[in-house]
Formats: C-alpha cells, structure tokens, sequence
C-alpha cells in the first residue's frame, strides 16, 4: 500500500520529534556518570551491522563511551540541524554530507570516506516471482519494495538508477511499499512482504540465509559511500575525530567486508 502525499510529512515530522527525544534522553541519562569520554553518533541505519561490532571494539580499547542513533541519512541531517547536538554524522551518500557541511553543521576538514555501497535487487531466497534481473522488475504482477526517494540515500540511487535505465516509471507502477530507512526496507523481503527490493547489495551479507542478491550493472548511477564526519557543536572533537579515524582503520577493515562492503585504502 502506498504511503499517502498527506501522510508523508506528517510521519517525517513525528520521526524527527521522536529522534530530538531520543537524543535528549541519551544526553540526560549520561549525566552525573563518570566517564573519561563520551561521543553521540548519528549513522545512516546502512552501517549499522558491523558499526555494532566495530563500536564494542573501540568501546574495549578506548575508555570512551558511544551511542548510535540509527536511522535514514536525510532524517539524520534534519536532526542535526533541528537538535543541534550530537558529535558525529555517518551518512550512507556524500549528497547529505555536503549538505551538512554547506549548512553548518559538520566540519568539512572532518570529513572521510569510510566504505563503498553498491545497488542490488534483493529477493527472498525462495524467490516466488523468479526474479533474475532488474528488468523483471517491470513484469505485471511483481511486488516491489524501494526505499523514500528524499530522505534515504538507497532511495536516492534507485531512482537515479532507474532512470538511467529508463525503466523508472515501469519499476515504480510495481512498487507496493515505500520504505523508511534500509533496515525496513530489507524487512520486506525478510517478511515477505514483496517479490523484491532494490537495496544495497550488503542487505544479502546481513541475512545470507534467507535472501539472494541479484547484481545490477555496474554504472555510476548504482554505487555510493559511506562517509563520516564531526559535527560543528561537539563537545568531543578529539574523541570524535579518533571514533572517526578508527572505523575507518586497518584494524577494522576485515569487519566491513565480511558485511560485503567495499573497503579500499
């Protein structure tokens, strides 16, 4: 079922306030304790597989504290810009970052790329519409999920993918579901909600057991970054700045690409 025009603003505009309570709830709770070093990180919900990992890691060898807030990259920038707090932004497409950078809210001589995304169709391994190509996302009848085109970077490059192709409109008269982020989005093939989804190709190295990945051409139009960042109003920017350099080290690099990222130094 689509998402109404009127409803969309409405859900972006409640999402945004709950992540603002979030934010100040995780700020209220730290104080009071003591800590030599505490850092709020803001990361596109694209990372969050081996994040999760890499923080226990820095978490064990460094006496810093880190909370992530997971959620879509453009939501994430909204709430930079609403709160004002916060340490570090992690956006899965440069295209946020170089807004956040433009407004204020990074520091762009933070700024470092950290892992490369790449598009895919993604379907349950059981594959009901025997889906074999991105072209079969056409076909009538086949249930397609794809992600917000103006707040998920995954959504961003669908689009611009499909167009490329010319087969936008085509793909979009399937399209069943729009997603939040990219953890809902792979929850539909997870709970298979649609045939498919065009999502980046890690979705399939976070859930090997139950999806396939079909690999799209390799073109412009169909690869991204993850890139990171220290906010202009932390209050850890050495902190912040070693968080960055460690997620981004050798020491870490076998974690991202056993999630199937790109990694190259």
């Amino acid at each position: 079922m689509y998402t109404s025009s009127v409803l969309r603003p409405i859900l972006a505009v409640l999402v945004v306030l709950l992540l603002v309570t979030t934010v100040y709830y995780v700020e209220t709770s730290r104080q009071g304790r003591e800590r030599c070093g505490e850092l709020v990180v803001y990361a596109a919900i694209a990372t969050q597989k081996p994040l999760n990992e890499i923080v226990e890691l820095f978490e064990s060898e460094n006496c810093i504290d880190v909370t992530i807030i997971y959620e879509a990259s453009g939501k994430l920038l909204s709430i930079l810009e609403l709160s004002k707090k916060g340490d570090i932004y992690i956006s899965a497409d440069p295209y946020y970052m170089d807004i956040a950078v433009r407004k204020g809210l990074v520091d762009k001589n933070s700024v470092s790329r950290i892992a490369s995304l790449k598009l895919a169709v993604i379907i349950p391994k059981s594959n009901p519409a025997n889906i074999s190509s991105l072209y079969d996302l056409t076909k009538p009848g086949v249930r397609v999920g794809i992600a917000e085109e103006s707040t998920v970077a995954v959504g961003r490059y669908t689009k611009k993918l499909l167009t490329s192709l010319g087969i936008y409109e085509e793909v979009k008269k399937n399209v069943v579901v729009y997603a939040s982020n990219f953890g809902h989005l792979m929850n539909l093939v997870m709970t298979n909600s649609v045939d498919a989804i065009i999502g980046w190709s890690i979705g399939y190295c976070w859930y090997p057991n139950e999806t396939l990945a079909i690999e799209v051409d390799s073109i412009e139009s169909s690869s991204s970054y993850i890139v990171g960042g220290v906010t202009t109003f932390s209050e850890n920017i050495e902190g912040s700045r070693e968080f960055l350099s460690y997620i981004s080290s050798p020491r870490v690099e076998n974690i991202w690409k056993q999630y199937c990222y790109g990694v190259s130094r």
